[in-house]
């Protein structure tokens, strides 16, 4: 949905990169068709890639224009916070876990919608970036799941597990 909604904006004319980080656990064909389909120029301004390390992550978040997550189902959703964190708008799904975070809320979209996952992302890449907004979000995550206070809430809940057991 992704590839196609860039192909469909001609995001590629407008200098917008695709890139697409992490494993490929699985081959979808209707993605692969799509790819292999385009012409070298406009297949140029995609990369993909399924190794960078934390500090190319960290770099290209922070120089995304936006950071799309449309996925259907996933864990805790780290990827979508990091670019947050990096002060990137982020575009995720409305029907995970994402759609726990409120501060992604008028960035939520229904990954079963096309159109509307393309109007989405559409606006965000028309739109000037709320600088004060992404400081807030940024701010935020980084104070709410920063590894100390991670660490601090499982020492505590272990803690509590002993007091209730008696183990000590």
């Amino acid at each position: 949905m992704l590839l196609k909604a860039w192909i469909d904006l001609k995001l590629y004319d407008k200098g917008y990169w695709l890139v697409l980080l992490g494993n490929k656990c699985q081959r979808i064909r209707e993605f692969d068709q799509v790819l292999e389909s385009l012409p070298d120029n406009i297949r140029s301004f995609i990369y993909i890639d399924g190794r960078s390390d934390n500090e190319t992550l960290i770099q290209f978040y922070r120089a995304a224009a936006v950071f799309v997550y449309p996925s259907k189902g996933e864990g805790f959703g780290l990827p979508p916070l990091e670019a947050a964190a990096a002060r990137t708008p982020v575009l995720c799904s409305n029907t995970s876990a994402m759609s726990d975070f409120v501060f992604f809320l008028k960035n939520h979209i229904d990954p079963a919608n096309v159109d509307l996952f393309r109007s989405g992302l559409s606006k965000i890449l028309d739109a000037d970036p709320d600088s004060d907004q992404l400081n807030k979000i940024s701010d935020f995550i980084s104070y709410t799941y920063s590894p100390a206070k991670a660490a601090d809430s499982l020492l505590r809940l272990i803690k509590e597990d002993a007091a209730s057991t008696g183990k000590n």
